[in-house]
């Protein structure tokens, strides 16, 4: 049994642990600092959970690991000559005999929201002088160090607080770090909108019906006076019913509800979101804009008009995630040139997100 299925079965429990249940923004603090120690075990936990219920984080990460998934992997070479040919088709072989290397692309893309991402590697016949055939995904919670400058160790059940645990072995994983995960944010405006979502949903409670008051004929009686109120009320409560002759309905005037600034307030949350998450572009929150209208008036702008077009986030994120497959994926002694090809019909015009090797490139031998 591998070590990933080993840590799922070690920790079952987290299964019946709900972290929203008692998330407060003194628990979301502490949350955090327990991850700058290294202590990640209910951070990431906290994290997998506001990534379903959020409905604008959720968004990103699949609009994140889509945009991945769609993209496709080819071999450079130098020149036509026979030894980059040759070293050409070693490297393909490499790559092929990986059964899952488009998900692990994929989850490598998860370090953007989470801050990291493991992936154990999976040799043949379990024989780590062997070929690579799998690159197995280890869940975040799984994961610790003591403070962000320690090494990478196992929390094999995923205990809470804790920086300790079966040392990693670097050589056999594929490791990609962000310093600043989009989820940080994504955990504060998490529980910024349940704020405001509880006071809007009140403001409903209480103005988002007319209110309504009977006034009364000027020849009721004092003694029945009570009497001809709780007949009043009982018809305005159930909206229909009989009121004595003489009987008016009195309404008030919506500016005397006040102003709803919910709806502002949790537009802005998702805006933070939204530029933390495609660094600057806002257009998938912009409905459509009627005639004479465009996103264009409606995004807020992210560069001037002398200033280089940016290139899109998706390019940069498989060059990050593609890159760690290259640096670490590949046998050594191999000049690694991985290109993530856009589909044809998406093709971007500044053409493909070449990834380049650290060193200079060296022809060897097949």
């Amino acid at each position: 049994m591998s070590i990933p299925r080993q840590l799922k079965v070690a920790a079952k429990w987290r299964a019946h642990f709900n972290p929203l249940r008692s998330l407060t923004f003194q628990r979301a603090v502490s949350l955090l600092e327990e991850g700058e120690r290294g202590a990640y075990a209910e951070l990431q936990w906290t994290y997998r959970f506001i990534e379903k219920r959020e409905a604008t984080l959720r968004a990103l990460k699949h609009l994140r690991l889509s945009a991945l998934g769609k993209l496709d992997w080819d071999i450079k070479t130098v020149d036509d000559s026979p030894a980059a040919k040759a070293q050409a088709a070693k490297l393909r072989a490499a790559y092929d005999r990986i059964d899952n290397l488009r998900e692990a692309i994929r989850f490598l893309g998860l370090a953007s929201f989470r801050g990291y991402a493991h992936l154990e590697k999976r040799y043949e016949g379990d024989n780590p002088a062997a070929a690579l055939v799998r690159l197995e995904p280890v869940e975040q919670w799984f994961i610790a160090r003591d403070t962000v400058y320690g090494p990478w160790v196992y929390n094999e059940k995923a205990s809470s607080g804790t920086v300790s645990g079966t040392p990693i072995d670097s050589s056999h994983f594929l490791i990609r770090e962000i310093e600043d995960p989009i989820n940080e944010l994504g955990l504060i405006c998490f529980l910024r909108k349940n704020l405001s979502q509880k006071d809007w949903d009140a403001f409903i409670e209480v103005y988002g019906i007319d209110p309504l008051f009977v006034e009364m004929p000027a020849q009721v009686p004092p003694e029945k006076e009570a009497e001809y109120q709780s007949l009043a009320e009982a018809v305005v409560g159930d909206m229909r019913g009989a009121l004595p002759n003489g009987a008016k309905i009195q309404t008030v005037t919506s500016g005397a509800r006040g102003v709803n600034p919910f709806q502002q307030h949790l537009d802005y949350q998702d805006a933070q979101l939204v530029l933390a998450g495609t660094s600057g572009k806002l257009t998938m929150l912009n409905g459509p804009t009627g005639l004479g209208g465009g996103q264009s008036e409606r995004c807020m702008p992210t560069r001037s008009p002398s200033s280089p077009r940016p290139k899109p986030v998706r390019s940069a994120k498989s060059f990050s995630a593609s890159s760690t497959v290259r640096s670490s994926a590949l046998p050594p002694g191999c000049a690694r040139s991985l290109i993530l090809n856009s589909p044809p019909r998406t093709r971007p015009t500044w053409a493909n997100c070449l990834i380049t090797p650290s060193k200079p490139r060296r022809r060897v031998s097949a």
